[in-house]
Parts: structure tokens; sequence; C-alpha cells
């Protein structure tokens, strides 16, 4: 798999002011950016995006460093916009969640695999969430083989056709409409905490992912029994 061609700096200019990125879903670095993001962002090199595919699940990290942070993961047969390779890591975009970082360079081939793992659909997030109650935590999840908190809402909003970031300060900023702290609860609101999310199913009880699985409980005892903090908003979905 050829690495993509850069574009040289100089053929590009700002239009307007550059704008701060968000390397989660920005593809910039300090020495690399997507060539797409040119006239919003000054950057050494530019890269062209080459389109490859996912052979294996496999995580999308913050840098090459196997101990860095897991971000999220991309998937059987989803599209990774590949904008640097070397012989152990592509570094781009997984299309699938809008995740930019680094990938397993063996996990990636540009012949998509003839069968990709279907997503899940229905038109109730809150069923398609519950659903996956048992299902295993795991770092950076988003697919019945394992979840994090965030990946589980992504999974079932998406499932029920819904847009949603992958990230919990974005979802908690995009998702829904605030509610007052004084507002009875109801099925498909989302809570959040700090670093934390969850989906109510009725007025009481919601579903999570903990250190170990996806469970339902009362949100009470989310509150008080886990490590999540003060609620820090509370989102209305419809």
């Amino acid at each position: 798999m050829p690495s993509p061609a850069e574009a040289p700096r100089s053929r590009f200019e700002l239009q307007g002011r550059s704008w701060r990125a968000d390397p989660r879903i920005d593809a910039v670095r300090r020495d690399l950016a997507d060539v797409r993001l040119a006239g919003r962002i000054f950057a050494p090199h530019y890269s062209r995006a080459e389109p490859l595919y996912a052979v294996a699940a496999a995580p999308v990290r913050t840098s090459r460093d196997p101990e860095s942070t897991i971000l999220s993961e991309i998937l059987p047969g989803e599209r990774f916009e590949l904008l640097e390779l070397s012989s152990e890591h592509g570094w781009g975009i997984c299309v699938a969640d809008g995740s930019v970082g680094y990938v397993p360079s063996d996990a990636l081939s540009d012949i998509a695999p003839e069968i990709p793992e279907a997503p899940a659909k229905g038109s109730d997030f809150v069923a398609i969430a519950e659903a996956q109650i048992e299902a295993p935590a795991k770092p950076g999840g988003r697919s019945p083989a394992g979840f994090n908190c965030t990946g589980l809402v992504f999974y079932a909003l998406t499932g029920a056709g819904q847009e949603c970031p992958r990230f919990c300060d974005l979802q908690r900023s995009q998702l829904g409409r605030e509610l007052p702290a004084d507002a009875p609860l109801q099925r498909g609101d989302l809570i959040f905490f700090d670093d934390h999310v969850a989906i109510m199913v009725d007025g009481d009880n919601a579903v999570h992912v903990t250190a170990k699985a996806v469970v339902r409980e009362p949100l009470a005892d989310i509150c008080t029994g886990g490590s999540y903090g003060d609620i820090v908003a509370r989102r209305r979905m419809a």
C-alpha cells in the first residue's frame, strides 16, 4: 500500500481565520494535515487521503505508542481514509465515526472485505441499547463485541438512523436539548457525567457501560455507587 502523496504547503493559503483543531476529529498534526483542511489551517505538509478498508477490528489510538489512549475502534469492512502509512501504523480517519488516529497497518487493506459487519437497525435507539445488556466493556468499543459508554450511545443512535458524534463532550454539546435540573426524566433522555453517559430507559432506570459490561440499573445507583461524579448535563433527544 503506497503512502498518500503529499501536497506542498506553498500551494495553499488560509481562507479566513484559522480555527482550533480537535485532533480527535480533525486530521491535523504538527507536521501533517489532511489536504482538505488546507484552506483552514497551516501545516508543514499536506496529504491526500487514500481509501483503505479494515479487515479486522482494531483500536484507533492517539499515537503510535501501543500504550497510548484508545479513542475508538474501526470494524471489519469499514473505510479508513489513510493520510500516512508506516510499517506498523496508518494514520487517518475512520469514516464510520469520524475519529482520527493511528490504526495497526496489518488491519488495513486496499481491498474491501466481502462481508462487512452489519450495523444495528431499528427506530428505537433505547431498545437497541437495551439489546446490548451484558455485552462486555471495551476501551473505545462501539460494537456488540465490546462498548465504552459513548460507543454504546453512538451504536444505538446511528442504528436508529440518527447522527451522533463519537466523544462524550461532543455528545453532551450536540445531542438533543438541555433539560432543566428539576424536569422529570423519561425514556431516551441522556444523562452526562464528567466523562460518562447513560441512557434512560424510563423515569428512574438507565442503561450504561460499567467497567465490566453494559447494564441496566437505577440512575440513583449510578450517581451514588460509581466513580462518575456529579451529573453535569441532562439532554432530551426529542
